[in-house]
Order: structure tokens, then sequence, then C-alpha cells
């Protein structure tokens, strides 16, 4: 872009020059090269008139100038948000305390969806469930762990534009 600029200055700059030189040399008298007899030798003594040449007058028009052209201006365009149409899964492990206990595998693993919509700051939303379930078998009995569990996601996306 600075380049484009640099050129559109110096075209600016010429024009200026161009339009000063033309002004000062606009009010300016034209002259005319002043005549010069050459004396010729006669052998009758006569008397010779030199012509009369009016002098030149001038007179002052006035020329309207133009105002320089205007600059283009350049419009800075902001880069897209990262917020702007934002989605995914946010991955949860919720640790099962009973199963630990019992020896089994402790962690229940889900994922909750979310999604940014609206404009900035943009609000964020996303809800989901995670299921556990495992059963231990000994010969003393069974022993069954269930968690059913809503998670809610809600937040927002904000901050200046490319760096969210």
């Amino acid at each position: 872009m600075s380049i484009y600029r640099n050129t559109i200055l110096k075209i600016v700059q010429w024009l200026i020059t161009i339009l000063v030189v033309g002004s000062l040399t606009a009010g300016c008298e034209p002259t005319e090269p002043a005549e010069t007899s050459t004396p010729t030798q006669t052998n009758t003594p006569t008397q010779t008139a030199t012509p009369t040449i009016p002098a030149a007058t001038a007179t002052m028009t006035p020329t309207p100038t133009l105002p320089p052209p205007a600059l283009p201006t350049a419009t800075a365009t902001q880069p897209p948000s990262a917020c702007s149409g934002l989605a995914g899964y946010l991955e949860v492990a919720v640790l099962v305390g009973p199963a630990d206990v019992a020896g089994l595998t402790p962690d229940a693993v889900g994922q909750i969806p979310f999604a940014a919509s609206g404009s900035g700051p943009y609000p964020i939303s996303g809800s989901g469930s995670i299921n556990y379930e495992d059963t231990l078998i000994k010969e003393w009995g069974t022993y069954a762990v269930t968690l059913n569990m809503a998670g809610t996601i809600t937040g927002s996306c904000s901050g200046p534009a490319g760096a969210e």
C-alpha cells in the first residue's frame, strides 16, 4: 500500500509544481526582440524613417486554479474474529469416587458440545450429559456404580480482533 501512496504523492507534487510554474509565467509580459536597423550606404542624402511598432500590452486575465485532486483514503479492514462461528466440544473427565474405592476405573469421560452465536462479545453456550456405569462382581457380591451427569457451558468470547 505504501508504494501506491508514494506514487500518488509524487503525482500530486508534480501537478502542484506545474501549477506554480504556470501561474508564475502567466503573469510575465512577453518581450519581443528589439528591431535594429542596419545602416546602408546611399549616394543621395535622403532620410529614411524607421517604422515604429506599437508595444504589446498584456491584459491580465485571471486563471482559475484547480484544487489538488483528493487522495484516495485507505480503509483498514478488520481481521475476522476468531470467535465468529466458533464451535467445538469440551472434553470433561470426572473422578467417580465410589468406583475408585472399589477398584474400578474411576474416570467418567464425556464431551459437551458448545457454539458461539451472535456478534461481539460472542455468547457461548452448550450442554450435554456424561454417563458412567461399571459393576464389580466378587464372590461376596456385586458392587455397581452409576453416574448420570448433565453439564452446561456458558460464557463469552471477546477481545481485540485477531487476538481473542
